[in-house]
């Protein structure tokens, strides 16, 4: 596998989502799209020393018609050989039909689904 390049990746994110006006510096980079229709960005940490990027996080409106931004995200990733990982830790390729498993067993799809049952499950965990 070929070393990823940070500065590549930020130009290629540049490409897909507008850089966010807060938060950037030489070891970190937002991105954040501004309307009231769609709420896509993401972030990314680099070493910098060594250059080498340490997080790329990013988070998809999936209101957004043809999820434009997660397609772009999603082939930008398959590009440079990289792997998705949910907030618990799951990591799986970045492919739709993935993506979309992931959502189905998600925290966010869960409450969305039954929301009541979610919170009382919630709160059950925690013993309130």
């Amino acid at each position: 596998m070929a070393k990823i390049n940070f500065l590549e990746i930020k130009l290629e994110i540049d490409r897909i989502v507008d850089k966010a006006n807060w938060g950037n510096a030489n070891d970190s980079f937002n991105w954040k799209t501004y309307t009231e229709e769609l709420d896509n960005d993401a972030w990314m940490g680099i070493n910098f020393i060594t250059e080498e990027i340490t997080e790329l996080s990013f988070r998809a409106d999936l209101r957004e018609p043809n999820l434009v931004f997660l397609n772009r995200i999603l082939e930008l990733a398959n590009k440079n050989e990289m792997m998705l990982m949910d907030i618990k830790g799951n990591v799986f390729k970045p492919e739709l039909k993935e993506v979309g498993e992931f959502i189905k067993i998600s925290n966010c799809y869960r409450f969305l689904e039954k929301p009541k049952k979610f919170i009382d499950d919630l709160l059950s965990e925690r013993g309130q």
